[in-house]
């Protein structure tokens, strides 16, 4: 939970907390534990986070959720041994952490230029 609220605010740019509900439930192990938390937050569909989810999805779940990294582990780990594949997940998950926080982070809300500038004598 304290990733949840640390990460989640820093890691995404806008809609962090329903965004961030729908991934900490799907984390949990099951998809549609996420799509329930995420309609719990947001009954009525009222923020974009509903259809980031899904596109999300379609990016992740040939990988992982019983695609391929899930089908591969058992082999990799056969024939290189854990330390390998730990070695590995570690690297990619710093290598994530890194991406998120540093390129994808939250930027400043940009200000208004509607009005014009007034200069003082």
């Amino acid at each position: 939970m304290g990733a949840f609220v640390f990460l989640a605010r820093r890691m995404l740019p806008d809609f962090w907390f329903e965004r961030g509900v729908a991934d900490v439930g799907q984390a949990m192990g099951v998809t549609s534990t996420g799509l329930i938390l995420l309609r719990v937050v947001d009954p009525d569909l009222k923020t974009p986070a509903y259809q980031a989810f899904g596109y999300k999805q379609l990016i992740m779940e040939p990988f992982f959720g019983g695609g391929l990294v899930t089908a591969g582990v058992i082999p990799i780990i056969a024939n290189f041994g854990v330390g390998w594949l730990l070695a590995g997940t570690v690297a990619l998950f710093v290598g994530a952490l890194a991406a998120g926080l540093l390129y994808f982070g939250r930027r400043p809300i940009a200000t208004s230029t509607s009005e014009p500038a007034t200069v003082s004598p």
